[in-house]
């Protein structure tokens, strides 16, 4: 789901923080009820749902993970779903 270009040294970290943080339903963290993506956009298939998608994403990025900037997002059917691949470069 995420792909890092980069060269920072924690790639790996950077990447599965993007992950969960665009995998976790918007208030289900523990501690942080405002993380997350809001449940009425993932895995539905419409061009609205992807543009919520895309919004909601990058301003969870810049919210919750500063050494990463979201460069794109592809969504790509599986299943009748919509799978998003999202490509992300180094932050500040």
């Amino acid at each position: 789901m995420v792909q890092y270009i980069g060269d920072s040294a924690e790639a790996e970290d950077i990447v599965e923080c993007v992950d969960t943080i665009l995998s976790t339903p918007y208030g289900d963290m523990p501690y942080m009820r405002s993380m997350g993506i809001t449940s009425d956009v993932l895995g539905v298939n419409s061009p609205e749902s992807e543009a919520e998608f895309f919004n909601q994403s990058v301003d969870q990025v810049e919210t919750w993970e500063d050494r990463a900037n979201i460069t794109e997002i592809e969504m790509e059917s599986q299943n009748e779903l919509m799978v998003p691949k999202v490509v992300i470069e180094d932050g500040e």
